[in-house]
């Protein structure tokens, strides 16, 4: 059990992004990361993350810095906030305008050898979907459409925008996609798949 809570703190430019993700390697070992759970409410690890298993935070307006506060140990936490161009914290009334600015994370280790539960996903929007590189809408669209019946691993989300990778179907093999579209399912969760 590690018991060391000397506070570590990592400082990132965001200025001109939309979201930013991130991971906490431990030892600087790919294969020590601490990652969000899936409802991103929970700190899983040390351990080897799954592909996209990143904390996903959207970038507020005004925001340059990206700050992040890593507390190791048994009950490791984690928190992050925004920092403006003169190294200023944007403020509890900026915080309240957007989603994602600071939030501070518990630690729950996982079992050893397990992973988060993994979910599969079918495309039920007629025409096929609009597959994009990053999680925002503005982000670059891929050429190919994700179609109709395709079968796609959940290996990442951010709100109703899913990070996909493919497993039967036609389009891309992985990319992000929205699962609804005012408030039409374009994507439905599948139970049992084997």
């Amino acid at each position: 059990k590690c018991r060391n809570r000397q506070k570590h703190t990592a400082r990132v430019e965001v200025l001109g992004l939309e979201f930013v993700e991130f991971q906490v390697v431990q030892h600087c070992d790919w294969d020590q990361r601490f990652y969000p759970a899936e409802a991103g409410e929970v700190v899983l690890g040390p351990g080897l993350a799954p592909h996209g298993r990143n904390w996903q935070v959207q970038v507020p307006q005004g925001g340059k810095w990206l700050s992040v506060v890593w507390l190791p140990g048994d009950s490791p936490s984690i928190s992050w906030t925004f920092l403006r161009k003169d190294g200023h914290d944007l403020g509890h009334a900026d915080q309240a305008k957007s989603q994602g600015k600071s939030q501070e994370v518990n630690c729950q280790a996982a079992a050893p050898g397990s992973q988060p539960e993994l979910h599969v996903w079918t495309v039920v929007g007629g025409s096929g979907l609009v597959v994009r590189e990053a999680p925002g809408l503005g982000s670059a669209k891929l050429p190919e459409r994700l179609a109709a019946g395709a079968l796609v691993w959940e290996i990442g989300r951010f709100g109703q925008r899913l990070h996909y990778r493919k497993i039967r179907g036609v389009g891309p093999d992985e990319g992000w996609i929205s699962l609804a579209l005012n408030g039409r399912a374009l994507a439905e969760q599948v139970d049992g798949f084997a």
